[in-house]
């Protein structure tokens, strides 16, 4: 008989959170260099890795509540 192992699912806040970090340095030092289209296109992968951010916790907070 086969015996059925629980895995509990990690769910990441952190790697979304150090890329947010990362492209508001790259989008903050595009701005300084006057290179405007740069950071408005980084901004597409900041607002996305804000969405994966927000899901990521909002998964957490269920699980909190369903404990």
């Amino acid at each position: 008989m086969i015996e059925k192992i629980e895995v509990e699912e990690i769910v990441d806040y952190a790697m979304p959170l150090m890329r947010i970090d990362k492209l508001a340095r790259q989008i903050h030092d595009d701005c300084l260099h006057g290179n405007l289209a740069q950071a408005e296109e980084l901004t597409v992968h900041l607002i996305a890795e804000g969405r994966i951010l927000r899901n990521s916790l909002l998964i957490m907070q269920n699980k909190e509540r369903t404990k």
